[in-house]
């Protein structure tokens, strides 16, 4: 079977669409920025890969068929959601306890972390399934599906290394483990008003 070719007008506008979302202020992003602040921006490369790699897998499993699966199992979509607030609410509390590069290694998010709360994120699952519907032709739709998928991956790596790179370049004015540590609970208690937002909207 050959490649159906690329609508590249259409494309262009999921690619400013993709942009404009995942370049705004989010959870990944926020984590992101928050790891590289604690732990410098190569130990929060992790998370953010496991969000380049994680994301454009829901959204080309959205445009296979998960779609179809919560529409007709909408209890499906509320676990989701359940899950990914009490994960959302995890990582605050993980963050706001952090008290600065000295806390250690391991306490840095990982790329399974960041791939799973794809997964878990009601906010990433809804655009995932949006994307495919707004920018995949009907007669040429795995193939779109593939383009889109590819673009969401390059635009998550430009997103999450930015916000990292914001979070490597705040934590040289934070010259003190106490204002460190204030900057954490800051990022912890917006992370903890995102949980809430999902578990009660």
């Amino acid at each position: 079977m050959n490649p159906a070719p690329p609508d590249w007008a259409l494309l262009s506008l999921a690619l400013a669409g993709c942009a404009a979302a995942a370049f705004t202020p989010g959870p990944n992003n926020a984590v992101c920025m928050a790891a590289a602040v604690n732990f410098g921006f190569r130990r929060a490369l992790p998370f953010a890969f496991g969000v380049v790699f994680g994301f454009p897998v829901l959204l080309f499993a959205a445009g296979a068929g998960l779609g179809g699966v919560l529409a007709q199992f909408p209890q499906a979509y509320l676990a989701i959601k359940a899950a990914g607030g009490l994960f959302l609410l995890h990582m605050a509390w993980k963050i706001a306890k952090t008290r600065g590069a000295g806390a250690g290694a391991e306490s840095a998010p990982g790329f399974w972390r960041a791939v799973v709360f794809q997964w878990l994120n009601p906010k990433a699952v809804v655009y995932a399934l949006s994307i495919p519907a707004a920018f995949a032709r009907q007669e040429a739709w795995i193939w779109d599906i593939c383009y889109l998928a590819l673009i969401s991956m390059l635009v998550a790596a430009g997103a999450t290394l930015t916000w990292a790179g914001f979070g490597a370049g705040i934590s040289r004015l934070l010259k003190t483990p106490r204002a460190t540590a204030r900057f954490n609970g800051a990022m912890g208690a917006l992370l903890a008003l995102s949980a809430l937002a999902i578990l009660l909207v």
